[in-house]
């Protein structure tokens, strides 16, 4: 666990043990950015565990978008990104998956992802996209999500079963053996748009990435990476400007329903970062 989530830990904590269980456990500051607000804090989930997130409202806001960190990391793999949608106008959300940074406590024990190797332990995860939809979700409001790695399996994963998603982002995301990403996901996500981005080199992901836009229904674009090195993964600040080029290509009808901007791509664009 980093210093930072220590360091919150030590304010919060404290006020729910004797397993009192507080739905909302919260403190406000504010950014530096004109009107940028952000809270953070823990939710509930239904088990009772707890997860750590940080919520900035932009205002006005273009809609919010969920992060998604990977397998073993914290929200705070979007640090310095997610600051960039909200100087463009996104409102942002990102939180820790259970048993990942700040989020271990549950009510009879400590979590630890390196011990959930099972399929109902993964996708138990689910459950904390849901809990984050239903705090950012207003009505006529875009909602996306932006997921990495395994994050990015279950931003498709949980979008396919909730329309209130408007579209994702999946940066190297791929096929895996606890049933979070599998090649028929993507029928079930229907006809809202899809980013996908890859570096040539990861063979797993690009031969996910362009199954997924083979199959896509509806408007789809796939970034693929070469002679990167592994940079921009680790930073991804290179992937800001095409990706809130495709989010803001996007917007609400009167009718309520997304028109494109972007027409679908008929293949994968080749990029180098």
């Amino acid at each position: 666990m980093g210093r930072d989530e220590k360091s919150r830990l030590g304010r919060i904590v404290p006020l729910a043990l004797g397993l009192i269980i507080i739905p909302w456990l919260v403190t406000i500051s504010y950014s530096q950015m004109p009107g940028v607000g952000v809270v953070d804090g823990f939710m509930t989930a239904p088990d009772g565990v707890q997860i750590f997130y940080e919520h900035a409202q932009v205002v006005p806001e273009k809609g919010t978008i969920i992060f998604l960190h990977g397998w073993g990391m914290s929200y705070n793999e979007w640090s310095g990104f997610k600051e960039k949608f909200q100087e463009d106008g996104w409102s942002t959300f990102a939180f820790d998956f259970r048993g990942h940074g700040a989020s271990i406590e549950a009510p009879d024990r400590q979590l630890d992802y390196q011990k959930m190797g099972s399929r109902r332990q993964r996708k138990t995860l689910l459950t904390d996209i849901e809990m984050s939809v239903d705090r950012v979700f207003t009505s006529g409001h875009p909602v996306w999500l932006i997921g990495s790695s395994a994050g990015a399996n279950y931003a498709l994963h949980y979008a396919a079963k909730d329309e209130r998603i408007t579209g994702v982002v999946l940066i190297s995301p791929f096929f895996d053996n606890f049933g979070i990403l599998n090649k028929k996901m993507i029928k079930k996500y229907g006809s809202r748009p899809i980013l996908l981005i890859a570096e040539q080199k990861n063979s797993l992901s690009f031969r996910a990435c362009l199954h997924l836009k083979n199959k896509a229904k509806g408007p789809s674009l796939f970034y693929s990476v070469r002679n990167s090195k592994g940079r921009w993964f680790k930073d991804k600040m290179s992937l800001v400007d095409p990706i809130l080029r495709w989010v803001n290509n996007w917007q609400k009808s009167s009718a309520g329903s997304s028109k494109p901007i972007l027409e679908r791509s008929a293949n994968y664009i080749d990029i180098e970062i």
